[in-house]
């Protein structure tokens, strides 16, 4: 009880571990997720719609802030495409009949 030092041996107690753990709580990620698929360039035709990319900080892979879109510059965050309206487009025309 006096402070002074002494050999390892002649302590009744365990010797307190020399190391201890430090910074245990999981770093975050980052994840690219897609947002919702935008309207379709046109009403029919062939068009395409675009689903831009956003970038978030993620903990065991589930998302939970918005970063700002630097942070995943290293990612592709081309917009994803798709096509949509892919149905021709009609052409009306006015005509006559022969009365009946």
């Amino acid at each position: 009880h006096t402070g002074a030092e002494t050999a390892a041996a002649a302590c009744l107690q365990a010797m307190p571990p020399a190391t201890e753990a430090c910074n245990t709580l999981v770093c975050p990620t980052k994840e690219v997720l897609w947002g919702p698929w935008g309207e379709c360039d046109v009403m029919c035709g062939n068009g395409t719609q675009k689903a831009e990319a956003l970038c978030y900080s993620a903990y065991g892979g589930i998302p939970f802030n918005p970063l700002a879109m630097a942070f995943c510059e290293a990612e592709d965050l081309t917009p994803r495409q798709r096509f949509c309206n892919t149905e021709p487009c009609d052409e009306f025309r006015w005509g006559t009949h022969d009365w009946g």
